[in-house]
C-alpha cells in the first residue's frame, strides 16, 4: 500500500477524529490526486494546514469519477454528502468539478507525529503522496 499526507482545516480533523466525517471528498477541474491514486488499503496521515500531523487512518474504499458535469456533481452530494459533512458552500465552490475522488476512512487514530515532508514554501498542495509504505518505518503500525 502507498501512503499520502492530507492536508485539511482543522475543523474538518476534528470531525475525522471524532467519528463524524468518515468519507474523504476531493473534486478539482484537473486530473490531479488523489484521484487515480489512492486505493484500500492505503495509508492516510492527515495533517491540519499550517500545523502538525492529527490523524491517520486506513482508506477503506475508493470511489473516482470524471468527465462530470454540475448535475453529476449534485447526485454525488446527495450520494456522499452525509458521510463527507461539508457545508453547503464546498458543493457549491465545486460545482463545475470534473473529476472527483471519495475515500472511506477507517481505523481512524490520532498522532502525535509522521513522515517528514519536504514542502517548500509556496508549495500549496493538498494531498501528496508518499509512494509504498512512505514514511511508515517512523511511526508504529495502525492497530487492527
Amino acid at each position: 500500500p502507498n501512503a499520502h499526507v492530507v492536508l485539511l482545516g482543522r475543523a474538518y480533523l476534528d470531525m475525522v477524529l471524532a467519528g463524524h466525517k468518515r468519507l474523504e471528498a476531493r473534486l478539482s477541474s484537473h486530473r490531479i490526486v488523489p484521484f487515480g491514486r489512492v486505493a484500500p488499503g492505503d495509508v492516510l496521515w492527515f495533517r491540519a494546514v499550517g500545523g502538525g500531523y492529527a490523524a491517520r487512518a486506513v482508506a477503506s474504499d475508493v470511489h473516482s469519477f470524471e468527465s462530470l458535469r454540475p448535475a453529476d456533481v449534485h447526485r454525488l452530494r446527495c450520494r456522499f454528502g452525509p458521510l463527507v459533512t461539508a457545508p453547503a458552500g464546498f458543493w457549491q465552490a465545486r460545482r463545475r468539478a470534473r473529476y472527483a475522488t471519495f475515500i472511506g476512512l477507517d481505523r481512524v487514530e490520532p498522532v502525535a507525529g509522521g513522515p517528514a515532508l519536504a514542502k517548500k514554501p509556496g508549495d500549496r498542495r493538498a494531498w501528496i503522496v508518499l509512494g509504498p509504505a512512505g514514511g511508515l518505518s517512523r511511526a508504529a503500525p495502525i492497530a487492527a
